[in-house]
């Protein structure tokens, strides 16, 4: 079992090694969307560094993608897009 601390909105100094092996500073809170299992927190992210192996580099693979892609594989779970159409990624309405 592994147990993480998610940060709160008021740990922003914090470095953050996530399992895709990507470091940076957390430069913005997003939002917190409750769901019926789960509750997503999102952050936006600086990235400083990026780990050649990770905690689960065997299991995933690491891509980059534009908001478009992002928005497309992340619309089957609602709370994954909303969370993403809140960021400064975003286009502008």
């Amino acid at each position: 079992m592994r147990v993480c601390r998610l940060p709160s909105p008021s740990d922003r100094h914090l470095l953050s090694p996530y399992t895709a092996g990507v470091r940076g500073k957390i430069t913005r809170f997003v939002t917190t969307i409750p769901s019926a299992s789960s509750t997503y927190h999102f952050y936006e992210l600086d990235v400083a560094d990026l780990d050649h192996e990770w905690l689960e580099s065997k299991e995933r693979r690491r891509e980059w993608v534009d908001y478009a892609e992002a928005v497309r594989r992340l619309s089957w779970k609602a709370e994954l897009a909303q969370g993403l159409s809140l960021s400064t990624l975003a286009p502008k309405r």
